[in-house]
């Protein structure tokens, strides 16, 4: 079965690559019962006109960011680089710590 992310809620997304392509990067959001469940998790969307759209889970290496919504995210095309920060994690905190990771490998 085909890999996708849950149906979340204040989930971040970033353009992929070329944006003219429409692949993007989606991470993290909330889900469950009033949005009490958050999620850490990382997928690239890959659209086709001829509707053979996939998901890929990304698996990273190293330490990840902890659960959290509402946060923001931006890719950096020149150099690879997928860069996370904010939200709100599980406790209603606002992190400030901010991930880099590099999606050319």
């Amino acid at each position: 079965a085909a890999v996708r992310p849950f149906a979340n809620a204040s989930s971040t997304v970033a353009p992929a690559d070329d944006p003219t392509q429409g692949c993007m990067f989606v991470h993290g959001g909330s889900s469950g019962k009033k949005g009490t469940q958050l999620c850490d998790d990382l997928f690239l969307f890959r659209p086709s006109a001829m509707g053979a759209s996939t998901w890929l889970q990304i698996s990273t290496l190293g330490p990840a960011p902890s659960p959290r919504s509402g946060h923001a995210m931006a890719f950096d095309s020149r150099g690879d680089w997928l860069i996370l920060a904010g939200g709100v994690d599980s406790t209603g905190a606002m992190p400030t710590d901010i991930h880099t990771l590099c999606v050319a490998t």
